[in-house]
């Protein structure tokens, strides 16, 4: 599953988009309960969502170790919420 992971991870910072579908897929549902936790409501806590996908795509770079991303896209997420 990691090596799965990770190997999304490194696709997606290469720019294949079917790659950023996968872990939009994979994380959507992710990233909508920890906004959620934030306190948001259900819409608000989808907005927060896209906002932290698009952070990740302009910010991939930044992640070290693509098996990390799960933990790193939710700090993403805490960084929306706070926007």
């Amino acid at each position: 599953m990691i090596d799965q992971l990770s190997t999304v991870v490194e696709a997606a910072r290469r720019g294949d988009a079917t790659a950023w579908a996968t872990l939009v897929e994979s994380f959507e549902d992710f990233a909508v309960a920890v906004a959620l936790g934030r306190g948001g409501d259900w819409d608000g806590a989808r907005d927060v969502a896209q906002d932290a996908f698009l952070l990740a795509v302009s910010r991939i770079d930044e992640l070290k170790d693509p098996a990390a991303f799960p933990g790193w896209f939710a700090a993403l997420v805490r960084t929306a919420c706070s926007r």
